[in-house]
């Protein structure tokens, strides 16, 4: 096994994931092995055409493979991570797609149930890492809410397929953290407009009728704020 780390530095928390590969021991186990390497290391130097274009043959001429088709996953996801950190999340959010289009293949393939955890547990990584990217954007509340419950449930499937998950216990836990928080946030922004609208209303009340001059003896004139052709002419008293 591979493993690949990163540090999420979107997160106050500096939760430590990490991506699987799995690899079987033979010589061509080895030449996956090293063509991966290679594409990641172009991939952490923002040279996502190169690193690309140097695993894409491998993995055109092997599509049902697993290792393969996980680490194309595992490749996008970083190609992810490095946008973010060049702050481009619509181009992170693409690479984000392709990585679960990846893992979901990967799943399909997946000959034991901890093939299929690590899978699942890396789409979880995929929306946990959007997630804590823009969950301070009060105009994102509502879809990183969605991206949060997406980890939540990817992290608790793979726990399902592999009890002993310790990593995806750990993102569980975050993610069902920071959902909690945002969902409270969303709540306390309801009541904040519901309280800002019925202000507005009052002073709208309090400040319906203007009062101006008039020549008649004793009386007053009132313009109806709503309807400013609309006036009231009425004895003063009264």
């Amino acid at each position: 096994m591979i493993n690949c780390f990163f540090i999420n530095k979107s997160s106050k928390l500096l939760m430590l994931f990490l991506m699987y590969l799995v690899f079987i021991p033979c010589i061509y186990a080895e030449d996956i092995k090293k063509v991966w390497e290679i594409s990641k290391e172009k991939t952490m130097k923002g040279m996502f055409e190169e690193s690309w274009k140097e695993y894409e043959e491998l993995l055109v001429k092997n599509p049902r493979n697993y290792e393969i088709v996980l680490g194309a996953g595992c490749l996008k996801y970083y190609q992810a991570e490095r946008s973010i950190d060049s702050q481009q999340l619509d181009n992170a959010k693409s690479f984000i797609q392709e990585a679960e289009h990846f893992f979901d293949s990967a799943i399909q393939l997946a000959e034991s149930a901890k093939e299929k955890a690590n899978s699942l547990y890396n789409k979880g990584n995929c929306n946990l890492l959007i997630a804590n990217v823009q969950r301070e954007n009060p105009q994102l509340i509502e879809e990183c809410i969605n991206f949060y419950r997406n980890a939540v449930r990817f992290y608790r499937e793979a726990i399902e397929d592999k009890p002993d998950f310790l990593e995806a216990k750990r993102n569980l836990e975050h993610a069902l953290y920071q959902l909690k928080q945002l969902i409270q946030k969303k709540e306390d922004n309801k009541k904040e407009d519901k309280q800002d609208s019925q202000s507005d209303k009052e002073q709208q009340y309090s400040t319906m009728f203007l009062e101006t001059k008039t020549d008649l003896p004793d009386s007053e004139v009132r313009v109806i704020e709503e309807q400013p052709n609309v006036v009231e002419l009425k004895k003063k008293g009264n």
